[in-house]
């Protein structure tokens, strides 16, 4: 639950910090702001169809991989920089997206699989776990960072290197019933 919930800091953090970002660093409009948020959203919804489309042939394990490895992609991308501008936080924060919307579902399946009996009491535990973080990482990006972006970066890349580490060390105790 750890291992999944570290995920979800930097999407919390770009919540709480892409409107100061894209509207006072940036410049851009406050319609633009719009644009660029919802695209977020769309990836994050293109990640979780992509898992409802193909996840049963990729597979659990491998489509959690891949999301984990994804959340770091893009946050090392934010740390290199790769634009200018407003896509210097679009894109990356875009793959981060789309890799915890991938990743997200069969997390939460993989985790409910290994409860026998209180599910409902695991899944508000998984969900808790999710919004404490979410909450720290909002606290925490809304001090007065010199640049934000760049901690954005440093929170997917180090959550999601913590994540993957913890996800390797777990993963061989798991009972799993698709791969």
């Amino acid at each position: 639950m750890v291992c999944f919930s570290i995920l979800s800091l930097p999407l919390f953090a770009f919540i709480a910090s892409s409107s100061f970002i894209y509207i006072t660093c940036f410049n851009a409009s406050e319609t633009d702001f719009a644009v660029y948020f919802g695209m977020n959203a769309i990836f994050l919804m293109s990640g979780s169809f992509t898992c409802a489309r193909f996840g049963s042939r990729i597979g659990t394990i491998r489509m959690i991989n891949t999301g984990i490895l994804g959340g770091i992609a893009g946050g090392i991308l934010l740390l290199l920089k790769i634009a200018s501008g407003p896509m210097q936080l679009m894109i990356p924060m875009a793959i981060i997206s789309f890799a915890f919307g991938m990743s997200r579902p069969p997390s939460n399946n993989l985790m409910l699989e290994q409860v026998s009996k209180n599910t409902g009491t695991a899944s508000s535990l998984m969900i808790f776990s999710y919004f404490i973080c979410g909450a720290v990482s909002m606290a925490v990006v809304s001090l007065e960072w010199p640049d934000k972006v760049f901690y954005l970066g440093a929170l997917a890349s180090l959550g999601g290197l913590t994540a993957f580490i913890l996800w390797n060390f777990i993963k061989p105790n798991l009972v799993v019933d698709c791969q």
